[in-house]
């Protein structure tokens, strides 16, 4: 025989399991549930009061050769007394999404951490795009914002996007 002890509907009881079946006996109320330290549980008081980075999205043209910047904005929902910082980095998602831009290819891999002094609300990560001369589609990359300092993640679960628009034209319609 082994005794099992389960809740359904708040009653907490004991089941006994034999070869026979089961049977259940003795059911006692629910103990009470530990206080949550936060509006949710395990967030600490003030949460909510915590300045929220908020990551953008930006758009550019790639260019016909060498490096340029594309800058994604990142955001503080309202100004903090403190420093406030924010770790950063560029990931890739094979497959997940269409025409994701390549590392190396499209873009340059990139990570850090970015800073706000206090009073300020707005930064830019900026992100090494590659120009080329070849027609291909629109390219995206993501960048992921995580462990916040003297703030909390907002925005899109701490996503900020480059597009890379290509502005190559295809050369075969010459000969259409």
């Amino acid at each position: 025989m082994k005794a099992i002890r389960f809740m359904i509907a708040g009653i907490v009881a004991t089941a006994a399991l034999t070869a026979a079946g089961a049977s259940v006996a003795g059911a006692a109320p629910p103990s009470p549930a530990p206080a949550p330290t936060g509006i949710l549980q395990g967030l600490p008081p003030g949460y909510f009061n915590l300045p929220a980075v908020q990551a953008g999205t930006q758009t550019q043209a790639e260019g016909n050769h060498g490096w340029s910047d594309l800058n994604v904005p990142v955001t503080l929902s309202k100004p903090s007394t403190s420093t406030v910082t924010v770790d950063y980095r560029t990931i890739y998602l094979f497959g997940p999404i269409r025409h994701e831009a390549i590392p190396f290819l499209d873009y340059r891999r990139t990570h850090g951490t970015l800073t706000f002094a206090p009073g300020e609300t707005s930064k830019m990560v900026s992100i090494s795009i590659r120009g080329d001369y070849f027609p291909e589609h629109d390219n995206v990359f993501v960048v992921q914002f995580g462990r916040p300092h003297n703030a909390r993640m907002g925005g899109f679960w701490g996503l900020g996007f480059g597009k890379i628009v290509n502005d190559d034209h295809f050369w075969w319609w010459l000969f259409d």
